[in-house]
């Protein structure tokens, strides 16, 4: 880094390296990068050493707060690449495992598409896949994000579609998005077409209401496709899901050979769909899996779009004390790692708070508590600590979350699955039932929290026993002029 002899100079310099910055940034040279944006923190902080506080002040800051914060992302990212296989502290579970409780629907979408896939010679002579799969059930229990997941758990080619993707008002135009829609899963098997909201293009035809002439056109055409007269079809697999099975052509309930009920989720699933969209983040959410185990247990009735809502409505409760409270302090923060260190010297640089603080909503009574409003242009965002969740917070969010099913809809999904559904188990209007992989990531997950929370006890006992060793120390020690000075 060249000498200067000026803030103006140093800033001059600063702008400089953070055009270097960026362009390597966009390169993905993320090496040069963040030597680039490191040297632009030197060079303004170097500025503000000289007296250059009353020089562009909140520019510097500003390009300051930026470079931080591209730098800790980056710095991220570089570890990924550097070979580090362990998800994030809050990554969310992908495949199957981001899918709580649904047992059966994934052993039916395993035996259609997965086990085709890896085992083909299961499947010879007479013995054929399921080509058809109906998922029906209650809005919001996890048809739609099944079948998503679904893609990440098998190497098919996966083709998912609305009826808005293909409905057209020019004649002719949605019967060849479909036929356009099948010829390219044919020519890239193994392949699935996930259709959802079916009942939307596949009404009863005998219902003169719900029908038109266009709608009679578009079913026929995926009729003939799912049957594939004169194509080959196999190793294609047609998944649909629909709220009103109620409503569909019989012909169309016909070629989905495995009709399979969606159920609301039990207490267990519940737990489950709760954890997952809170997250597994300390800062944010201040929860033992016992707890979140019997708050899921009073959310009778709740589907797992309720839950993931309610969920949502808790992380936004100490948003909205934030944005509501007029006074807040400055508290120590804990185990301050670089990138941190820069960010520590950024703020001291700039006077923004005591070295190594957060700020957090207070009552005006708590001691150091100090004026501000989060809406003010000068209020120091990057410094905030939004306070993590607790019961309490679940306790406000259940007050606003009713759930979204009523109990005569379940009963009569509980008659279109006793005529027409393929589990011959007796009817529940909640399901509870998991894979043996769920239930051994269930135990991993109880066995990581028991180690933590052992963790955690060992921590607190060896600084107890550090706070009373440094106690009687001092309480031996001679007050010398040198310690009276320190401390007067």
């Amino acid at each position: 880094m060249a000498r200067a002899s000026s803030p103006r100079e140093l800033h001059a310099q600063a702008l400089k390296a953070l055009a270097r910055a960026v362009q390597a940034d966009e390169a993905r040279d993320v090496r040069r990068a963040k030597a680039a944006y490191e040297e632009t923190c030197e060079l303004l902080l170097a500025g503000v050493k000289l007296g250059a506080r009353g020089f562009k002040v909140e520019e510097q800051r500003r390009i300051l707060l930026g470079c931080l914060d591209r730098l800790e992302k980056i710095s991220s990212q570089d570890g990924a690449e550097a070979g580090d296989d362990e998800d994030g502290e809050d990554a969310r579970p992908g495949g199957f495992r981001g899918v709580a409780g649904l047992a059966q629907v994934k052993r039916a979408l395993r035996e259609a598409v997965i086990l085709p896939s890896l085992h083909p010679k299961l499947f010879t002579g007479a013995r054929k896949p399921w080509k058809g799969i109906l998922l029906f059930g209650p809005p919001g229990t996890g048809k739609s994000h099944i079948a998503a997941e679904l893609s990440k758990e098998s190497g098919a080619t996966f083709y998912s579609f609305a009826p808005s993707d293909i409905m057209s008002k020019h004649q002719g135009d949605s019967e060849r998005a479909i036929r356009k829609i099948f010829e390219e899963a044919r020519r890239n098997k193994p392949a699935v077409i996930f259709l959802d909201e079916i009942d939307s293009i596949g009404r009863s035809r005998d219902n003169a209401e719900g029908s038109s002439e266009s709608g009679r056109r578009v079913l026929t055409e995926l009729l003939r496709q799912m049957d594939g007269v004169g194509e080959d079809t196999s190793q294609i697999t047609v998944i649909a899901a629909t709220n009103n099975p109620f409503e569909l052509d019989s012909a169309l309930r016909r070629r989905f050979e495995r009709r399979v009920y969606v159920p609301m989720p039990g207490p267990k699933a519940r737990a489950r769909i709760l954890r997952i969209a809170l997250g597994s983040d300390a800062t944010v959410v201040a929860l033992r899996a016992q707890e979140i185990r019997e708050f899921a247990a009073r959310l009778s009735g709740f589907s797992g779009a309720d839950v993931a809502s309610l969920a949502n409505e808790a992380l936004m409760v100490p948003v909205r004390n934030c944005m509501n409270a007029r006074y807040f302090r400055y508290v120590p923060k804990e185990n301050v790692a670089a990138p941190g260190l820069w960010r520590r010297a950024v703020n001291w640089a700039f006077g923004v708070a005591p070295e190594g603080h957060f700020l957090v909503p207070c009552s005006p009574h708590d001691p150091g508590a100090t004026a501000m409003n989060i809406m003010d242009d000068d209020f120091p965002a990057h410094l905030l600590r939004v306070p993590a969740i607790t019961r309490a917070e679940l306790e406000q969010a259940l007050q606003q979350v009713k759930p979204s099913v009523d109990k005569a809809t379940l009963e009569q999904y509980a008659e279109f699955a006793a005529q027409f559904g393929s589990d011959s188990r007796e009817f529940a209007f909640e399901d509870d039932d998991m894979d043996i992989e769920e239930e051994d990531w269930e135990r991993e997950e109880e066995e990581a929290e028991r180690e933590k929370d052992l963790e955690a006890r060992n921590r607190q006992r060896e600084q107890a026993q550090a706070k009373r060793g440094t106690e009687a120390a001092r309480a031996t020690e001679a007050p010398t002029p040198a310690r009276v000075a320190m401390f007067s």
